[in-house]
């Protein structure tokens, strides 16, 4: 969150979209409410969020592999955390222990998100 909300600060976006690319890295249903709730358009926060989960999903293990991660736990929770839906079975793919760390990590990433939404909102929107 804090990281694609500066980079969109940084290059001069609209609050609308900075609010609609934050919540990004968490499954939809959260994502859709922080960005309604905070004045981004839900549809744009759609397609990032979609555009997020499927590249992570794709390219992640390859990237978790190439950086020498191995342990199904480190992986589910980096494929769950980051890539959501598509995190979880992309992660079951390689074992049940690394699905079930995916689906963990997906549902935190939505709580920590949804409690830090309000403080972090303020000040990287604007």
């Amino acid at each position: 969150m804090i990281t694609v909300g500066l980079i969109a600060r940084a290059g001069g976006l609209n609050k609308e979209l900075i609010v609609s690319l934050i919540p990004k890295s968490v499954t939809l249903p959260f994502a859709i409410d922080i960005s309604h709730i905070y004045g981004g358009n839900p549809a744009l926060t759609v397609t990032f969020v979609v555009a997020t989960g499927t590249l992570g999903g794709i390219i992640g293990p390859a990237f978790l592999s190439w950086a020498g991660v191995k342990d199904p736990v480190s992986r589910g929770l980096a494929l769950g955390s980051v890539s959501h839906g598509l995190g979880i079975a992309s992660a079951l793919l390689e074992s049940e222990e690394a699905g079930a760390m995916a689906g963990l990590a997906m549902v935190l990433a939505g709580i920590i998100t949804t409690l830090l939404a309000p403080l972090l909102m303020p000040l990287l929107a604007g």
